[in-house]
């Protein structure tokens, strides 16, 4: 059989076959489309605290306080956006610290003292937390802690030595800026005082020396004024050269109140004395306690 016939042949067949499965049409066919569902559960993967923690220098604080800030670099492979809380610590190392703030531990934690999360690139964040320190802090290497955590409280933290961040600090502040022992006449005295308050983070020794009262060139000599701790009991005259022991032990604090310690002064104005205006200076010397 040539080919030219065979090939005719088999057109004949196939258009047969055609008219038989789609109703005799040989004139077009019908196409039915179809779709199934991909289905793959992706797990979540815990954040983690990618970097060390850095915290800004408080400086040093004499009666005040200093905001700092710490911060650290966290990465959620599920995306920035899965890290949606933080907390942070930052304590003096070697103790615990909870939820309560004072000379060894200050937290930010829940809602209100959250730290803040800031999106950056790809899945990394920036976590920032801000702490008040205060003047009475413990001196010492202090540590910087930070928590992060996702949407379905997978977890993970960080920690770092801030090497000598809060140095000792021996301070010392008087309340009264003059004291005025008032009018008087030879022979008479008065007494005057002031409060005395320790403005470091340690345990202090307070001494006190002063110069002559002086209106021109009138004198009343330094020891015609007397100090004591105390308003009653024995006073000890003033003196000009190495101060005297005022107080032996001025407590640090470890709270935000105040410990008022106080100085007595008692001016006796000497016969021979001519009227005038006095003044002088008296000098509270503060050291580190015991």
């Amino acid at each position: 059989m040539d080919k030219n016939k065979f090939f005719y042949i088999a057109l004949i067949c196939a258009s047969l076959l055609a008219v038989f499965f789609v109703g005799r049409s040989i004139t077009g066919y019908n196409i039915f489309n179809d779709t199934t569902t991909g289905q793959a559960e992706v797990e979540n993967k815990a954040p983690t605290v990618t970097s060390s923690i850095t915290c800004s220098s408080p400086g040093i604080m004499v009666c005040n306080t200093s905001e700092v800030t710490c911060w650290a670099t966290a990465e959620d492979e599920n995306g920035a956006d899965d890290i949606n809380h933080s907390e942070g610590k930052l304590y003096l190392n070697g103790t615990s610290c909870d939820s309560t703030n004072n000379n060894t531990c200050m937290v930010a934690m829940g809602d209100e003292y959250s730290c803040d999360i800031t999106p950056t690139t790809g899945n990394e964040v920036n976590v920032t937390c801000t702490y008040t320190v205060h003047y009475w802090s413990e001196p010492g290497n202090w540590v910087g802690y930070i928590y992060v955590a996702d949407a379905d409280a997978y977890d993970d933290s960080n920690s770092t030595i801030q090497t000598d961040y809060i140095s000792t600090t021996v301070a010392i502040d008087a309340t009264e800026d003059l004291l005025n022992f008032g009018s008087l006449k030879i022979g008479e005295s008065n007494i005057t005082s002031t409060g005395l308050d320790n403005c470091g983070n340690v345990n202090l020794t307070l001494t006190v020396n002063a110069t002559n009262m002086t209106d021109n060139s009138n004198i009343i000599p330094v020891g015609s004024i007397k100090f004591n701790s105390t308003d009653i009991g024995e006073f000890t005259a003033l003196s000009e050269g190495a101060p005297s022991t005022l107080l032996n032990s001025l407590a640090e604090l470890d709270t935000s109140s105040k410990i008022t310690k106080y100085a007595w002064f008692n001016l006796t104005i000497p016969d021979g004395t001519p009227a005038g205006s006095y003044n002088n200076t008296i000098k509270f010397w503060s050291s580190q306690g015991t």
